[in-house]
């Protein structure tokens, strides 16, 4: 995602104005209008900023709650956000992320994702299971570790008892495609909503 994340930088131009106030429609109005997004992809989009602890001016600040979370992979995508000059994440930043994320390719999602298990360092099966462990919170850490260990040695073309991105790409990609769609679906609004 680091190699990505200049994407969702909005140019000097196309800032949404800092005299706008997200108290008020209007905050949701510019950020349609300056990013090109939809109403309901917008709306959806604040909600979740809100609920990681965003501030009163629309940011999220180092004590953001979102960056005390116990989830590895969400704080990890947030760090991974470029910043504005006084150290923040913009929701400006953040729309244009999920923006970005739905509608990028299947292969440039697979490497986003191997990215954030592990800053884009080979996985091995103590660190997969810890990511499903995040997945699959209800399953026993016995089951979670035979998990890891088994699709480890699924994915790892070169048996070194880790996969790289070469590997994790592959194996990904020769899912069926029903299968593959589900797993890197990532849709702001529910397709119930959209169709």
């Amino acid at each position: 995602m680091g190699a990505y994340s200049s994407a969702f930088v909005p140019e000097e131009s196309s800032l949404v104005s800092s005299a706008i106030k997200p108290s008020g429609p209007e905050w949701i109005v510019a950020h349609v209008n300056t990013c090109g997004v939809p109403v309901l992809k917008v709306q959806r989009c604040w909600h979740r900023f809100l609920q990681m602890g965003a501030d009163r001016n629309g940011t999220l600040t180092p004590k953001a709650k979102i960056h005390s979370s116990a989830n590895r992979f969400v704080k990890q995508i947030i760090q991974l956000l470029p910043r504005n000059e006084r150290g923040v994440v913009t929701f400006q930043v953040f729309l244009n992320a999920c923006v970005w994320f739905e509608a990028a390719q299947a292969e440039t999602k697979i490497k986003v994702i191997f990215y954030l298990m592990n800053r884009g360092q080979p996985v091995d099966a103590n660190l997969f299971n810890r990511v499903i462990g995040h997945l699959y919170p209800g399953v026993s850490q016995t089951q979670l570790r035979e998990l890891a260990e088994s699709t480890v040695k699924q994915i790892d073309r070169k048996n070194q008892d880790k996969f790289d991105e070469e590997d994790f790409l592959k194996w990904v990609m020769e899912k069926p495609d029903d299968e593959m769609n589900n797993l890197l679906a990532f849709d702001i609004l529910p397709p119930t909503l959209t169709s």
